[in-house]
């Protein structure tokens, strides 16, 4: 039997929100700020970690290009840095 997937990236005891959907509309609050105040054609660079909670693989990065993307950000590169 499959576990099902939900989404979880913030620890409620470190950011303070109820959820980590609550944390995700936050965070797009910030990334839609970022984008309003850069001009046009410039870049800006968001550097995340994925993690593994209980053992299952979360991929954090998918999430922050998903809230990037809605504000109106394109993606230009994804760069693995060790």
């Amino acid at each position: 039997m499959k576990k099902e997937l939900k989404p979880q990236i913030a620890d409620p005891k470190l950011t303070g929100m109820a959820t980590n959907e609550t944390f995700l509309d936050n965070l797009q609050l910030v990334m839609a700020q970022n984008f309003r105040c850069l001009k046009p054609g410039a870049f800006a660079a968001y550097f995340v970690n994925d993690f593994r909670r209980d053992k299952v693989f979360v991929p954090y990065h998918v999430h922050t290009i998903e809230r990037l993307v809605r504000v109106g950000f394109v993606l230009h590169d994804i760069m693995i840095v060790d």
